[in-house]
């Protein structure tokens, strides 16, 4: 692994597409959706992951953070889901999923919207 330095960038690419359906109830699971992350360098890289929510208020909502390597030119897609819980509140959300080097310095940003619908 090398280090994050100005000569040697992180050279990260990630895309992530949304789920067919944006529109969830409380209890219900938003996804799936997918995510492909590539690793345009010539070296391994490591960083860290953070997903967040933006509620309808305003406020954020940050998941614990998590590192992830790529090994230099590797490609990886996966699949998720996100549940939510049966105490939301309905409205217009973001999910947002961040990368950043190991001095915080964001490499990728991806977010999309969703809605919690009115359980009449």
């Amino acid at each position: 692994t090398v280090p994050f330095s100005i000569s040697n960038p992180v050279n990260i690419t990630r895309n992530v597409t949304p789920p067919a359906v944006t529109a969830v109830e409380p209890g219900g699971v938003l996804g799936p959706f997918s995510m492909t992350e590539t690793n345009n360098g010539g070296c391994e890289v490591q960083f860290n992951v953070q997903w967040y929510v933006v509620k309808p208020d305003g406020t954020s909502v940050f998941f614990d953070q998590r590192s992830a390597t790529l090994a230099a030119g590797q490609t990886l897609t996966h699949e998720h889901v996100f549940p939510i819980p049966s105490s939301s509140g309905p409205g217009d959300f973001v999910l947002g999923i961040l990368a950043t080097d190991a001095s915080g310095n964001q490499i990728a940003h991806n977010s999309f919207g969703f809605t919690v619908l009115e359980i009449p």
